[in-house]
Parts: C-alpha cells; sequence; structure tokens
C-alpha cells in the first residue's frame, strides 16, 4: 500500500480531525481519489520533505541508478584499454575485415596464447600471397619455393610495430646467406609515409605496399591483427604465427624448426 493511500485513509479518522483544526481554520477537502491528497497532507508532505530533520543525519548516499551508470562506464573503458594494448587491430574497412578474418583457422596449435604452429600433416594449400613492393616490383610468394619466408604485416602508425622493427631487421641480418627471406606487409598508409619510416628504422628487407587489404584477404584470416608475423615453409604452407610483437629468440627459433624440415 502507498504512502499517499494510508495518509487519504487517516484523512477520515478523529485523529486527523483534530490535526486538521490544528493546522488551518478551512475545512479539509476530502480524498477524490486515492493519489490525490488533502491540503493538510501536502503541508504534511511539505514538512517531510522539504524540511527533513537534521537530528542523526546521515550523509547523503550516490543513487543506485549513477552508480551503476558509472560502474558500467568504467567497465566500457577498461575493456577498450585492453583491446588497445593488446595491439593495434586489423584496420581495414569493416567488409575487408569480415573477408579477412573469415579464413580456416584449423590445424593451429595454441603455444603460449601468441603463438600458432601446424603440424606439417596439418599444412594444405600453400598461400597465394602476391603484390607491388614499395619500390614498385612484382613479387609473388609462388616464387620462394624453397625458401623459408617470414611474413610480417606491419604500419608505421602502429606503437607495437614500431618496437618489433628493429628486432625484424636483426633477424633478417642474422639469417644473411641461408634460404630465408623476408617481407614486409604494410597497411592502412601511403607507399611516401611506408618507405620513410624503413628508412628512419633502417629496415633493409622488402615490403610490399598497401593495396586496401587485398594482401589480408590473400592470407585467409591467418593476420586478424597488427603486427602479425607469419613463417611460411619452403613448400609456400603456414607454419608458425605470432600474434602481436615477436621477441629475436622466438622469431629465430621459429624459423630454425622450418628450415630443419625437409623441402
Amino acid at each position: 500500500m502507498s504512502l499517499s493511500s494510508v495518509l487519504c485513509s487517516w484523512v477520515g479518522t478523529p485523529a486527523a480531525g483534530a490535526w486538521r483544526a490544528a493546522v488551518t481554520a478551512q475545512p479539509a477537502t476530502l480524498c477524490r481519489h486515492r493519489h490525490q491528497a488533502t491540503r493538510p497532507y501536502d503541508r504534511l508532505r511539505e514538512r517531510v520533505i522539504r524540511q527533513p530533520s537534521t537530528r542523526n543525519a546521515e550523509p547523503a548516499r550516490p543513487s543506485r541508478r549513477v552508480d551503476v551508470r558509472t560502474r558500467t562506464a568504467q567497465a566500457v573503458l577498461t575493456v577498450v584499454g585492453l583491446l588497445l594494448l593488446a595491439g593495434c587491430g586489423s584496420g581495414q574497412t569493416s567488409d575487408i575485415l569480415a573477408q579477412a578474418r573469415a579464413g580456416d583457422q584449423k590445424g593451429f596449435v595454441s603455444g603460449d596464447g601468441r603463438i600458432d604452429q601446424v603440424a606439417i600433416v596439418q599444412r594444405t594449400q600453400p598461400v597465394p600471397l602476391s603484390g607491388i613492393t614499395l619500390d614498385g616490383k612484382k613479387w609473388a610468394l609462388s616464387d620462394e619455393r624453397g625458401q623459408v619466408v617470414v611474413l610480417n604485416v606491419w604500419g608505421s602508425w602502429c606503437g607495437p610495430c614500431v618496437r618489433e622493427a628493429p628486432d625484424l631487421q636483426k633477424v633478417w641480418k642474422s639469417m644473411s646467406g641461408r634460404p630465408v627471406r623476408f617481407m614486409g606487409i604494410d597497411v592502412r598508409e601511403n607507399a611516401a609515409t611506408a618507405k620513410a619510416f624503413l628508412v628512419a628504422k633502417a629496415i633493409t628487407y622488402p615490403s610490399l605496399a598497401n593495396d586496401g587489404g587485398g594482401a589480408l584477404i590473400a592470407l585467409g584470416g591467418k593476420a586478424p591483427a597488427v603486427p602479425t608475423t607469419l613463417v611460411i615453409d619452403r613448400r609456400g604452407r603456414l607454419a608458425a604465427r605470432v600474434l602481436g610483437p615477436v621477441a629475436v629468440s622466438t622469431l629465430t627459433g621459429l624459423i630454425e624448426d622450418a628450415l630443419k624440415e625437409a623441402s
């Protein structure tokens, strides 16, 4: 039963009559329905609501609604922060993202959560990757048969990519004279910006120019984040993948494993 209903019922009692006489000389108006109060009730409500007693008063508490909204906002910001720390994302349009991420991920054996390796018996078709390098030369992965190829998806706008660039260059130089090739895959920027970055970081291996997402689609969803590093075996098949920045020791070990395999 609501407060207004209780008070409206109380208005007709003898106690209410005595109270009305003390408050006003005007006759009280009868309650017309359960939600309508008399004039004395209105005054009582004003006293209760507008003039609360300060005796033993407690500090005002924030409303539950505000608290829930605040917690919701904090949760959203936390999730966004974790996503940003995880990497830079794939960065293409929604249509390209949908196609690039739709690739078959079967055959992967998860390592520590960032490194995936594919057993030889589970490797199927070669990766159909090709494109134009930043130097304007045509390149195709199919032309590198017999070589272990390292593909690195990167962008100069991506913090983790910037940090891992020196490590990639170090591994590239350490593989000099061995049947290993490196090819970067630049995304989300023009050729001039990409070239300037490579010069500034003294990166000597080539990179494919940004083609609007075609290279990511060719990878069949194997590079859902930037940076991503893929190790391709001598037959052009995916042997290993690192999501996020890769360390020198990790990449070196993955390449050595691929080199030990029979061609």
